[in-house]
């Protein structure tokens, strides 16, 4: 894992077992300031390849990385992308989902700075144009440490109310 000028790293753990629809397998995975990264390893003890990355991500796209269901203590990670959705079983999950949070927290916005704006233009039938403008708030559980929309009324990570 290569590193940009300014990004530094907060954790990683190896041999995570991760699941993403149909792909499977076992991989080194680490959390920056910026970034969340899995590398898979390569398959054989002795194998000489370098490895591979499968997820590459940016935190401003993290929708959701929250621990799983657990009877005692959670499993694994589940992270929430657009498009997709990662399992990751890692030693310590909680942790994982609170430096996660933390490390999004004090992003700045790639505009500038604030946190990001909804514009809403609605064009009525007698042809004037507004402009609504709401800001997107974000809530933290109290008991897992995800975020989720203001709006709902359970933490979709874990499903405790908010």
């Amino acid at each position: 894992m290569l590193l940009t000028q300014g990004e530094a790293e907060i954790l990683h753990e190896y041999v995570v077992p991760f699941r993403s629809g149909t792909a499977t397998g076992r991989g080194t995975l680490f959390l920056t300031d910026r970034r969340l990264i899995l590398e898979q390893v390569p398959h054989g003890f002795l194998s000489s390849a370098s490895p591979h990355t499968v997820l590459n991500v940016s935190l401003h796209q993290l929708v959701n990385a929250g621990p799983g269901p657990g009877r005692r203590r959670p499993k694994a990670l589940h992270v929430e992308l657009d498009a997709s959705k990662w399992t990751l079983f890692v030693a310590d999950p909680v942790k994982w989902s609170k430096s996660i949070a933390s490390a999004k927290a004090s992003l700045r916005h790639p505009s500038d700075g604030s946190r990001p704006t909804l514009f809403v233009h609605v064009a009525p039938s007698h042809g004037t144009t507004h402009t609504v403008e709401r800001h997107v708030v974000k809530v933290r559980c109290r008991y897992c440490g995800s975020l989720s929309d203001e709006l709902t009324s359970r933490c979709p990570s874990c499903g405790a109310p908010l």
